[in-house]
């Protein structure tokens, strides 16, 4: 029997632009209005001081879809945002030699969704479900995901607002040979943001009770429901840079650049104090918080021992000092030789992106059913619904089963980059520049995902070839350290500070200066990166989901190539040709005044990975774990049709690699097709009469019709595995028919004409 609340959804969808084959095309709306402003002040207060002042401000409101229309267009989000910046200064010229310097600037965004769609779940049949207020920001159906579905649904409301506050000095003075520059630069952040992600409550249909994922939908036969509490981010953050630099000329021919920066680490910070962090041990003896002793053994609050400082999210560093060291020399002394050497330390400080304690109990909070009754999805979960009144309210939430969980450890460093160069420069003739440059830097403190209670494979409860979802909870490290308690921890992930990574590169230059009627410049580098698989947000962005031994403490076991940035070698040549002045008239006017431009770079591929997708190794970590690779994982020779075989690697379900285990494929370990791209400009310019000219212009893009295939798909189960597709994720470009495999453009010519008057 067809699902009324199906039915219903079914009945607004448009109707088949094309009955024969069943497909809807459509526009999606993007209308819009954008107001901006601007407001500038120089005040000349005297010969030795200058005040400025610029204030800009724009708001772009984009309409959503119209809610006359059929549900695809009606559920079209629209935004409303406003930003806005206040930049003063003032420039002293305190005496001849001595100049100071301040800077005030003010940044405010804020930007919020706008919906306009027909109806939320309670409106298309769905009982007992809690649903955003529609005033706010308009019904929707939160999310509706239908794999490999003809269509699916879902809203964000966000209201994000953040506020930047900055004020610097700096004072520079020439004493002699040196030139001293002191400073000082204060950063406040402050975020007030709240995200309503999946709020509004989530069904997900896969195929797995018909085999088809649009049947299960019509059937009303989900694979899960998940509903959040609503997360906020408000969070404060301080940034502070104070240096010091001489620039001290010891010769006429050797200079050396020396400074030191101090960069204290000031955490983030929650002006509520809402604040958690988790302790295994104290998951593991029973020690349960004083601040909410309501809460799992485990978590650990502001407040409590060992536990956040404050509002702090983790403790300050402040022995942070950054020395920076530069040299440039010229051996002889006659301008036609430089060499130059650098070294410095810096740091990078996270931003509020990485702090997403606003989903998490008990301040914040994600609640799934699996295989819920679509009409009455919390009817299966003990204790009924516990929205809105029992999740994500602080210290009344009730704690749900199997939550995401993650924490910073209290005493983390901030990231710090060791980076040094050497150049050498060198004058051939009258014209010619000959360059060599090495650059490299280590990383230390990267920050990574780590996953401490991944699920563990069991025989029992699993296929031959993957382990069930349904099962994953149960079977995860934590229900063996602590049965009792294991229930309130699902995914659990803590932030490690013990990445590393190294970079190392080659560039080497010709330059032809402009003479003779001819600019060149030829360069070629050589680069590679290294790195553990470092994360941009904890918790946000699940890069342990790709560890090959996703264990705690297994920090180093997916390093490899940087991810989709270790392109080894680029060659690039610009020319530039302009023709010469000709003394007979008649001979300028038919050759005089052109101009051609040539470029070219040609790059080898980026770093690609392999991965099944399912979860065969039963961790819970599914979606990237990599293959088993039995052989030369290129083919030979490489097309449209084949750039990985499929026959190299291990077929998970016929047991390669076996089930619970790791395939052997290193990380970034493959890569993708290079690509070479020309491009030429040919242009003339006509002069009619004094202060009037028509310019002719002729362009080619990808002049040779050069074919540059996309990287190939790289999901091992999927049908077009090895295979090069705009689909595999990487695109950079849209396909063009026949070229539907390729990257960048074909060739395309075009031709214009400019008066000038």
């Amino acid at each position: 029997m067809l699902s009324p609340i199906a039915l219903k959804i079914a009945s607004t969808l448009p109707l088949a632009t094309n009955a024969s084959c069943g497909n809807y095309t459509y526009l999606s709306p993007t209308n819009y209005n954008e107001n901006q402003g601007i407001t500038k002040i120089d005040y000349h207060q005297s010969d030795k001081n200058t005040i400025f002042g610029r204030y800009f401000v724009t708001h772009l409101q984009q309409q959503p879809g119209p809610a006359t229309a059929n549900f695809v267009l009606a559920s079209v989000p629209g935004a409303s945002d406003l930003v806005q910046n206040l930049t003063l200064g003032d420039t002293f010229l305190i005496n001849p030699k001595t100049v100071n310097s301040f800077r005030a600037t003010f940044n405010r965004s804020s930007n919020t969704t706008v919906n306009n769609s027909l109806y939320n779940w309670t409106d298309v049949g769905v009982g007992d479900i809690y649903q955003l207020d529609p005033t706010k920001f308009g019904k929707g159906l939160g999310g509706l995901s239908i794999n490999g579905g003809p269509f699916g649904t879902g809203i964000t409301p966000s209201w994000q607002p953040y506020n930047t506050l900055e004020f610097s000095e700096d004072l520079s003075m020439t004493r002699g040979k040196h030139q001293m520059t002191f400073g000082v630069d204060y950063i406040n952040l402050r975020a007030f943001a709240t995200n309503y992600l999946n709020s509004n409550g989530v069904f997900a249909f896969d195929g797995s009770q018909t085999g088809y994922a649009t049947a299960d939908f019509l059937l009303g036969k989900p694979v899960s429901f998940t509903q959040s509490a609503p997360s906020y981010s408000d969070q404060h953050q301080n940034v502070l840079g104070v240096y010091a630099q001489d620039e001290w000329k010891i010769a006429h021919n050797f200079t050396v650049n020396v400074g030191l920066r101090w960069d204290p680490f000031f955490s983030h910070t929650n002006p509520y104090g809402e604040n958690v962090s988790f302790s295994l041990y104290n998951f593991e003896h029973d020690v349960f918080s004083k601040k909410y002793p309501n809460a799992p053994p485990g978590f650990v609050f502001s407040g409590d021992p060992n536990g956040p400082s404050g509002k702090s999210y983790m403790n300050n560093k402040l022995n942070t000092w950054s020395p920076r060291v530069g040299l440039v020399w010229d051996p002889k002394g006659d301008g036609r030789m430089t060499i130059r050497a650098g070294f410095g330390i810096f740091y990078d400080f996270p931003n509020f992106s990485y702090d997403q304690f606003g989903f998490e109990e008990p301040f914040g909070g994600a609640v799934s059913v699996p295989v819920p009754n679509f009409a009455d999805p919390w009817s299966t979960y003990p204790g009924g619904n516990p929205f809105p009144n029992h999740v994500g309210v602080g210290a009344n939430s009730t704690y749900q089963q199997y939550p995401l969980v993650f924490g910073y450890p209290q005493n983390a460093n901030p990231t710090a980059i060791y980076q040094y160069n050497l150049t050498i420069q060198k004058q051939v003739g009258q014209n010619w520049l000959l360059s060599a440059s090495y650059v490299g830097n280590q990383q230390r403190h990267l920050w990574i995902n780590e996953e401490v209670n991944p699920g563990i494979y069991n025989p029992a409860v699993c296929p031959a070839f993957f382990c069930f979802t349904q099962t994953l909870n149960q079977r995860r490290l934590f229900n063996q350290l602590n049965p009792q308690y294991a229930q309130y921890f699902g995914e659990t992930i803590l932030l490690n500070e013990g990445g590393t990574g190294n970079y190392n590169g080659l560039v080497l230059g010709i330059t032809h200066r402009f003479a003779m009627h001819f600019t060149s410049s030829t360069n070629f580098t050589w680069q590679h990166c290294i790195s553990d698989n470092y994360t941009t947000a904890l918790g946000l962005f699940l890069v342990e989901d790709e560890l090959p031994a996703n264990v705690p403490g297994a920090v180093h076991a997916d390093r490899g190539n940087c991810p989709n940035s270790d392109t080894r070698l680029v060659f690039s040549q610009t020319l530039l040709v302009d023709s010469p002045k000709y003394s007979n008239h008649l001979v300028q006017r038919i050759a005089g005044d052109w101009r051609l431009s040539v470029s070219a770079v040609a790059q080898s591929g980026s770093d690609i990975s392999a991965a099944m997708i399912i979860d065969f190794n039963g961790d819970g970590a599914g979606f990237n774990q990599r293959p088993e690779v039995t052989g030369n994982p290129y083919c030979h020779p490489q097309t449209v049709n084949c750039w990985l075989n499929p026959a190299s690697f291990g077929n998970p379900f016929a047991g390669s690699p076996a089930p619970g285990t790791f395939g052997n494929l290193g990380n970034n370990a493959l890569v993708g097709p290079g690509s070479v791209i020309i491009n030429m400009a040919l242009i003339r310019a006509f002069p009619i009469r004094e202060h009037q000219t028509v310019e002719f212009r002729a362009e080619a893009f990808n002049l040779p019709n050069l074919v540059n295939f996309y990287p190939p798909q790289t999901v091992v189960i999927a049908p077009n595995f090895g295979q090069p597709t705009p689909s595999s994720g990487y695109a950079v470009g849209a396909g063009l028919g026949a070229f539907a495999s390729t990257i960048y453009d074909p060739r395309i010519l075009q031709f214009a004409l400019k008066y000038t008057f």
